[in-house]
């Protein structure tokens, strides 16, 4: 069967009224989107080819047409962007994330869909930035602070402030100073 609506073009087929098979959204006559369907429900893996504002391509496993498993992100040139996986609809275990050029961004875990655990960042050279334990999305102990890829600062931080004992370091990686913070 072949179906155009709101500019789109669907293309598959149908047992008792529910879409089963392998199924292709075309745009403006191009190929946006593809999987098999069981039951109307999509599962298996699907692709998504170079859409949203960044024309991206994502390529992720459902089960019951819910998100499980593999998801990763690609540039229009092929670059891997994001590599990670899902359960149960929400971001789950390791996941990474590259810039455009395929340089390592960011690295960590999630838990229920949230970043949580040791987290690192890096500047687009490939350096440091950032090393932080999270907890729902958020900075939530203990965070290590670089400055081309020598520690700058150290402390505990918790709903965006600092907390307890700070070390700020110079270019070298010596010891400056070590302030206190109050929880407010």
């Amino acid at each position: 069967i072949r179906d155009t609506q709101n500019g789109f073009t669907y293309q598959g087929t149908y047992s008792d009224n529910s879409k089963e098979g392998w199924w292709e959204v075309f745009s403006e006559n191009r190929l946006i989107c593809a999987g098999n369907y069981k039951l109307n429900k999509k599962t298996g893996y699907w692709g998504y080819l170079h859409t949203g504002h960044d024309k991206t391509s994502k390529f992720v496993n459902y089960i019951n047409d819910t998100l499980n498993g593999l998801a990763r992100e690609y540039t229009t040139d092929s670059i891997l962007i994001s590599d990670g996986h899902y359960e149960k609809g929400l971001k789950k275990g390791y996941w990474k994330y590259y810039y455009s050029t395929g340089v390592l961004k960011e690295q960590g875990d999630y838990q229920n869909g949230y970043k949580s655990g040791w987290w690192q960042s890096f500047n687009n050279n490939g350096m440091i930035n950032q090393e932080a334990s999270y907890s729902r999305n958020e900075i939530a102990g203990y965070v290590i602070k670089y400055s081309k890829g020598i520690i700058a600062e150290e402390g505990m931080q918790f709903h965006g402030k600092k907390w307890g004992v700070w070390k700020y370091y110079d270019s070298s990686g010596a010891l400056l100073k070590i302030e206190e913070y109050d929880a407010e």
